[in-house]
């Protein structure tokens, strides 16, 4: 079954109905969680669970199913969670009740299995179509914004520059510089965007070959060292010779490396620092990128590494403007290199002071 595996909360006060309906779904590859009023489903989904579809049965003690439905589609990363109703009752004002409340089907008791495993399919398949969907326009919102904050400074310059030389002839030597650097750079974006834009085909595929980690993290810091130079920050880099990772040099490079290490300056104050280090676990070399900076704001850390990540873009400690090239694009491009990235943040009202880690694993070429 394409969607076996999957996570389904039951919300049921009924211990048969819950043992009824778990049979079903255990036996077609679901997993399932439990809870046996609206209250404890509500104190559940705080507690992290992210089920991919809710059976909520109608008439529960306490609060009830239209209830318990109504105050889950509040919160926003619980909205999109599919609801289905269990309900004894077949009048129309009953289902209609249903839907208002956010539901998005019904099942009658008894269950009829193969009709229950339809209405299952078909809404989790329709909630991935739906996640694609968003995501799909949320990056392409991604490149725009990109097109939109970096891409139009450089092509003024250039124009700008243009007008001038066309001019003043003579000073075309005194301005070559300059229009390499904003060239180099308007260039880098172009492969920036071509590259988010690759990765949004069902086709596209990372060639993963053996690098060496201490020299691509060496480039990194070599394109980046002027930014750091600028704010006084210290780039720290404590990994090891001859550690070697499985990866695509173009892809890693500019769209993970660079933009970690240009976010942890972007959010470190002046005289900060910023330290690279590794350590190796089986088939992963683990990468963490530490700043002293300002942390993440607590309602922010939701949000970087979802598709909602245009929300979260703010200004750095020197009032450098965000890209739209946020975490969750970084976050992209690392698990399609077959790897993971953890965050810990401390803000600024943190006891033991502001700062982020980023972590991320990337495999061993063996």
């Amino acid at each position: 079954m394409v969607d076996g595996n999957k996570l389904i909360l039951i919300v049921d006060d009924e211990p048969k109905n819950i043992q009824v309906l778990g049979a079903i779904l255990r036996a077609s590859n679901y997993n399932i969680a439990v809870a046996k009023d609206g209250e404890q489903a509500i104190r559940i989904l705080e507690g992290g669970l992210s089920p991919d579809l809710i059976f909520l049965d109608v008439n529960m003690p306490g609060i009830d199913g239209y209830e318990t439905c109504v105050r889950i589609k509040e919160k926003d990363l619980y909205e999109d969670i599919p609801v289905i109703f269990i309900t004894a009752n077949s009048e129309a004002d009953d289902i209609i009740k249903g839907f208002e409340a956010g539901g998005v089907d019904y099942v009658i008791k008894p269950f009829q299995t193969k009709e229950l495993l339809h209405r299952i399919s078909t809404h989790i398949k329709l909630k991935i179509t739906k996640d694609e969907l968003e995501r799909s326009m949320l990056e392409k919102q991604a490149v725009l914004n990109i097109l939109k904050k970096e891409m139009t400074p450089p092509i003024d310059t250039l124009y700008n520059l243009s007008v001038i030389i066309l001019e003043n002839p003579e000073d075309l030597n005194s301005f070559a510089v300059t229009l390499r650097e904003t060239a180099n750079k308007t260039l880098t974006l172009i492969k920036y965007i071509n590259s988010i834009i690759d990765s949004m085909s069902g086709n596209f595929q990372i060639a993963n070959i053996p690098q060496n980690l201490v020299k691509l993290i060496d480039d990194s810091i070599l394109a980046i060292k002027k930014f750091a130079d600028n704010k006084n920050i210290k780039l720290i880099d404590e990994v090891r010779p001859n550690v070697v990772v499985s990866v695509d040099e173009f892809y890693f490079s500019n769209m993970i490396l660079d933009p970690l290490l240009h976010n942890a300056i972007k959010f470190t104050p002046e005289g900060g620092k910023v330290r690279i280090s590794h350590e190796t676990v089986p088939n992963y070399e683990v990468i963490t990128i530490e700043d002293t900076g300002i942390g993440i704001p607590s309602e922010l850390k939701p949000l970087i590494l979802t598709s909602n990540h245009l929300e979260a873009l703010r200004l750095g400690t020197n009032n450098e403007s965000g890209s739209g090239f946020g975490l969750y694009l970084v976050k992209r491009f690392i698990e399609l290199h077959g790897g993971s990235i953890k965050i810990i943040s401390r803000d600024q009202d943190h006891p033991l002071g502001s700062g982020t880690s980023i972590i991320i694993k990337i495999p061993i070429q063996i």
